[in-house]
């Protein structure tokens, strides 16, 4: 009963797929893929759903598991093949493992993750900034806000280029 047990949590785990993005500035982002372009990538979380910039993107891992084993040992890498008596795992050294199923503890999705509140922030701080842009986006269209053009560090010459100027001309005395 036991061996149908993790057989059948295995199938489940297999099945809802969850990747985990590495970002290029270090962050891991776990989360399912629910779409894919040459630009972006759309990533339902724990948090929300959110929009990556490809170029952001170093790559996307592989979904990994952490195979415990009577006596305490542990292997953690990709599952192959799986049937009722054996679970097939290839370690990241390219190893090939084949583990019986009797000898299985318990099996869990391997965290890529340096913490759950490192991914929080990252998705808030993303959502943030998804909401500024259509918010800006919404008081342009409205007449409320000017276009602008963005320059470097984040200002726009249309509503910025005076506190420029003004602080030069301050500078100048």
């Amino acid at each position: 009963m036991k061996r149908f047990l993790i057989a059948a949590f295995l199938l489940t785990c297999m099945g809802a797929s969850a990747e985990t993005i590495k970002m290029k500035d270090g962050n891991l982002i776990t989360g399912s893929i629910v779409s894919q372009t040459e630009y972006i990538l759309n990533l339902t979380t724990s948090y929300g759903t959110i929009t990556l910039n490809q170029k952001e993107i170093e790559e996307i891992l592989p979904d990994k598991h952490r195979v415990v084993l009577k006596g305490g040992s542990q292997l953690i890498g990709q599952i192959v093949d799986l049937d009722e008596f054996n679970l097939k795992l290839k370690t990241d050294d390219g190893t090939t493992v084949n583990i019986d199923m009797p000898q299985i503890v318990s099996v869990e999705t391997y965290d890529y993750d340096r913490g759950e509140n490192a991914q929080k922030e990252f998705v808030e701080k993303t959502q943030e900034k998804t909401a500024a842009q259509e918010a800006r986006a919404a008081a342009i269209a409205a007449g409320t806000a000017s276009a602008g053009v963005a320059a470097a560090g984040g200002l726009t010459f249309d509503n910025d280029i005076d506190q420029v100027f003004d602080t030069q001309k301050s500078h100048r005395r």
